[in-house]
């Protein structure tokens, strides 16, 4: 065994000893290492041609490179200068976006544009560089622009009046920015003296630019540049009587400046006055609704219910003399406006102290002991400049309305003069009569049935009065009889857009019994556009709506979805022609033929008449999901003509509904007294089944009980 190894390391060591024979060159022979090569690179992406058309500002170029003799450890590149070494910049990518210059004004198409050199450039493993690619371009790009939104410079106004002290603010547009928001980078502002007789553009241009003032070296003219972050500049303390022009203009991301000035869009010129910027007040109240000073005068006289919260708040605008709404100081009687020095930490006997205020901080709420009784709440604003010459003074007065409910019921009379085929208004009158003798049931002996007469019965022009809450306020029960054939106002829309006079009322615990043509487009302020869908309310889906959240409608008839009425085209189909019962206890209700003959041929072409048109029905709009309201009751649905079997798309719709406040209304504090809506009058239905309709209405409102 011991032999077998020494012969084994004696192989190995003559293997070894060979091997170093082979490494050993031969003697004489001389060699030297071959010349590195240089590597090479190629532009694969980018732009390929001369064309003066030219490509957008924003190229992003690609490039290839190799080494025959090694690698190639990365790339340099540099635009239009390679005079300078510092001119290179170095990557390791294979590709790079570029935002190229562009600044100089094509009047062809109101674009700039820029020539340049790309130049690229491969290092390999041993430093060496290869030769250049180039690729030579146009860069485009459209130009931003500037519009000034404040002051709001009206068409044809070349010279404005402004206080010593205003904003000016502005907004810009890059089309072709790489930014979503698609604004420019930047924004230069400058204001010039001018005299009148200066062309204002030229002027902008070539005089010093007040800013620049205090400038000792360099070129006043200039304009001052800014961030595109800044769209409102505040001028101050301008001298009185000087005449100015104040211009901006937009630079976007490839350098280029906006090229065009225009008088009212991107400068306007203007003389300083001495006339103050007072902002425009409108204060609101979800019962009460709103009043503009001073537009709608100078004090707004509203009534409310005792033991009702008054939540003011209020909002200013102070647009139109470049500025903005600053603090607000607001009281509640107190003895004289002018004092400032009496305060109260809640605005009530004093002046709560001037702050951003935009509401009243504590709800006012008045007690029944206060009826009668006049309270007067203020309000001054000032502009966002806070100068004290700047007030508005705004002064509500508001008197308390103690609901005594002591007296049964009251009819409203809302009721134009029909057409001569439905007799005249002391017919109506009668027959209205004759259906409520209902309500003496539930009277005080002696105790009449009381008619208020919303037009008087001299008035030809429909001029509704405004009846006062005081009135009303003694009330259980009101019966509002709407028919409104008027040019002006219906009483719906005079009492209760205009004053909140039936949200006062309702929202105090008195019930309302609607019925007549055309209810909820006077409670919509008299909008009758019932195309389409019809009338339709503040809910995803519809574009125009005709009442919201804060409106009687929505509030207190809890109307979630559209209400429609038939054309006078479409009597034949959808013609009134009776009210079917869905409540068990309520009669089916018919039309009259002594009254409207659905039968009676047409002089035109002979064709039956139809039913009428005077009614309205609560119906799904296209677009809005059906929403059942807790609390809101269907009582009667419409029955229409149909001629010749041709379906009706509002036979079988609800005509008639009623609400009574849910355990979560009171919950909410959102109680309301009952409502009785009936979307048709009683004059073409025949008497007997009417007035029975009538008395199950009137019982349900009085007693809260179907009989």
């Amino acid at each position: 065994m011991r032999r077998t190894w020494v012969v084994f390391a004696g192989v190995i060591l003559l293997g070894l000893s060979q091997i170093q024979c082979l490494l050993k060159p031969e003697e004489g022979v001389i060699g030297s290492p071959l010349p590195n090569e240089r590597p090479h690179v190629r532009i694969t992406g980018g732009v390929f041609n001369e064309d003066p058309a030219g490509v957008d500002f924003r190229v992003k170029f690609l490039w290839h490179g190799w080494d025959n003799d090694g690698i190639v450890t990365g790339f340099e590149w540099a635009v239009d200068d390679t005079t300078l070494e510092r001119a290179w910049r170095g990557t390791f990518e294979f590709g790079e976006g570029f935002n190229f210059r562009a600044t100089t004004f094509d009047p062809a198409d109101s674009s700039f544009y820029d020539w340049h050199r790309f130049f690229i450039r491969s290092i390999d493993n041993e430093f060496e560089r290869s030769k250049i690619d180039s690729r030579y371009f146009n860069a485009r790009t459209i130009a931003p622009n500037t519009k000034i939104t404040f002051p709001i410079i009206a068409d044809g106004s070349l010279l404005l009046r402004r206080p010593r002290t205003f904003n000016v603010t502005w907004k810009g547009e890059d089309l072709d920015s790489s930014t979503p928001v698609k604004l420019p980078v930047y924004y230069e502002y400058k204001l010039v003296n001018v005299n009148l007789m200066d062309d204002p553009g030229e002027a902008l241009i070539q005089n010093d630019n007040i800013f620049l003032d205090t400038l000792l070296v360099g070129d006043k003219t200039k304009w001052i540049r800014i961030s595109a972050e800044i769209s409102s500049l505040r001028l101050t303390e301008l001298p009185l009587g000087e005449l100015y022009v104040f211009g901006i203009r937009a630079i976007d991301e490839a350098g280029a400046i906006e090229p065009f000035l225009e008088q009212a869009r991107n400068y306007f010129r203007f003389e300083v006055t001495n006339e103050e910027c007072q902002p425009i007040v409108t204060i609101r109240e979800n019962r009460l609704g709103a009043f503009t000073f001073p537009s709608d005068g100078t004090v707004w006289k509203v009534e409310v219910p005792s033991k009702t919260p008054i939540r003011f708040r209020w909002e200013g605008d102070a647009a139109f003399c470049g500025s903005g709404p600053g603090n607000v100081n607001y009281s509640l009687d107190i003895e004289d406006p002018g004092d400032e020095y009496t305060n109260a930490p809640n605005g009530i006997g004093g002046w709560i102290g001037w702050g951003l205020w935009d509401e009243i901080q504590t709800p006012l709420m008045f007690p029944d002991t206060d009826n009668g009784i006049t309270h007067n709440f203020y309000v001054k604003m000032l502009d966002e400049s806070n100068n004290p010459r700047s007030v508005r003074f705004c002064w509500v007065q508001i008197k308390v309305i103690a609901f005594s409910f002591n007296r049964t019921a009251l009819i409203v009379d809302d009721a134009t003069l029909r057409p001569y085929f439905y007799g005249n208004d002391a017919v109506h009158d009668a027959f209205r009569n004759r259906l409520f003798q209902c309500v003496y049931q539930f009277m005080d002996p002696g105790e009449a049935l009381d008619v208020f007469d919303i037009y008087g019965r001299q008035d030809e022009h429909f001029n509704a009065a405004r009846i006062p809450l005081e009135l009303i306020a003694s009330y259980k029960l009101l019966i509002w009889n709407s028919f409104f054939f008027g040019t002006l106002s219906s009483g719906l829309a005079r009492n209760e857009v205009e004053s909140s006079l039936l949200t006062n009322y309702v929202g105090a615990g008195g019930r309302v019994y609607f019925y007549g043509s055309k209810i909820v487009g006077c409670l919509a302020g008299d909008n009758f556009n019932y195309d389409d869908d019809g009338l339709c309310p503040s809910v995803p889906g519809v574009d125009t709506p005709a009442w919201d959240q804060n409106d009687f409608i929505w509030k207190f008839l809890h109307l979630r979805n559209c209400v429609k009425k038939p054309s006078s085209n479409s009597q034949q189909v959808d013609g009134w022609i009776g009210s079917r019962a869905v409540h068990p206890l309520y009669p089916d209700l018919r039309i009259n033929p002594d009254v409207w003959d659905p039968e009676t041929p047409r002089i035109a072409d002979g064709l039956p008449v139809g039913g009428t048109i005077w009614f309205e029905v609560y119906k799904k709009g296209r677009t809005i999901p059906i929403r059942r309201e807790p609390g809101l009751d269907t009582i009667y649905v419409a029955e229409t003509f149909k001629y010749q079997n041709i379906p009706s798309q509002i036979d079988g719709c609800p005509i008639a509904l009623r609400y009574e406040s849910t355990s979560e209304d009171s919950a909410l504090s959102l109680d309301q007294g009952r409502i009785f809506f009936q979307l048709f009058p009683f004059f073409p239905c025949q008497e007997g089944p009417a007035a029975e309709a009538a008395r199950k209405a009137v019982t349900w409102m009085m007693t809260g009980r179907d009989e």
